[in-house]
């Protein structure tokens, strides 16, 4: 038997219900991401994702008025995911450096264990990456990481610790996810390297990094 809300959306008809509309707009994004992740954005198209799910062209464009919004869109999600790990990692402790700790190994983690996601909004294709960056709203799931970290950071460098700090708050946590994003980049591009498990990586990473800070 078909399914009816499939039907619904065929023709360009948009289904009906709520419920609906949502399951067929996640429809689309899964589709699309499988198409990225096996053939490269410049291989998506409306007209071969409406093929891949059965639906017409027009249905596609009830949803998304191009490739682009849904390159945004999967990299919007991809952003909420990272942003969701890293607040549920740093509500576990009050202390700063546990915190900077628990980002580092709650990051990694996800990098490690998402690789699809991951690659989608930091590794993927230039042009991938121009689309899904493009006229993103303000208050966007990427900016608020960013402030999470620069928040993180700021708390560690307030910490008395004699002699003041030499990096400011923005180097500090560009320095960090430099270092994170590093170690996850080395793991999925040449996993044969390094060898030191991530996990010591990860603690030995911010250890430096820390005491580096007044050195």
């Amino acid at each position: 038997m078909s399914n009816p809300s499939r039907r619904q959306g065929r023709g360009g008809r948009p289904p009906r219900e709520p419920e609906q509309k949502d399951a067929v707009r996640a429809q689309i994004l899964l589709a699309a991401r499988r198409l990225i992740v096996e053939d490269g954005f410049r291989a998506l198209s409306i007209r071969k994702l409406a093929s891949e799910i059965q639906y017409s062209p027009a249905a596609i464009y009830l949803y998304f008025e191009s490739r682009e919004a849904i390159a945004r869109e999967l990299c919007l999600q991809g952003y909420r995911e990272l942003l969701r790990c890293l607040h549920v990692a740093i509500q576990a402790t009050a202390d700063p450096q546990a915190n900077l700790r628990a980002c580092f190994a709650a990051y990694v983690n996800f990098g490690l264990s998402e690789v699809e996601t991951y690659r989608l909004i930091f590794i993927d294709e230039p042009e991938y990456l121009a689309a899904a960056f493009a006229n993103w709203p303000a208050d966007n799931p990427a900016t608020q990481a960013y402030r999470l970290l620069l928040d993180v950071a700021q708390a560690v460098l307030c910490v008395d610790g004699g002699e003041p700090p030499r990096l400011s708050v923005v180097e500090f946590a560009e320095t960090c996810w430099a270092a994170m994003h590093g170690i996850v980049s080395l793991k999925l591009t040449c996993p044969a390297f390094p060898t030191t498990p991530v996990e010591v990586l990860g603690r030995s990473t911010v250890e430096l990094l820390l005491r580096g800070l007044r050195s």
